[in-house]
């Protein structure tokens, strides 16, 4: 993927361009599936009530696998989304 505002390169785990600090917009391109298993995962590292450094390593690189955005990733963890880890 490239940034809209300069075309530098990013990844799906970056919220913003390192180049030009412009927001990214990226959609998901994660099925369903991915997504169940990612939450399912990020459920699973959660159990302590923390997620460390290799844990976090590893969800970062099934973000990339699965095509899953860092702002998916916050859509899971943030009650009352499409997503959402707790219904409200």
């Amino acid at each position: 993927m490239k940034c809209g505002n300069c075309s530098s390169p990013i990844s799906v785990n970056l919220k913003f361009c390192a180049e030009c600090g412009t927001k990214v917009e990226i959609k998901s391109t994660a099925s369903e599936q991915d997504i169940a298993n990612y939450k399912s995962i990020l459920l699973e590292f959660l159990k302590d009530g923390k997620i460390d450094e290799d844990e976090a390593a590893e969800l970062a690189d099934l973000r990339e696998d699965f095509g899953l955005s860092v702002s998916m990733h916050d859509d899971l963890l943030n009650p009352g989304r499409d997503y959402a880890l707790v219904d409200l």
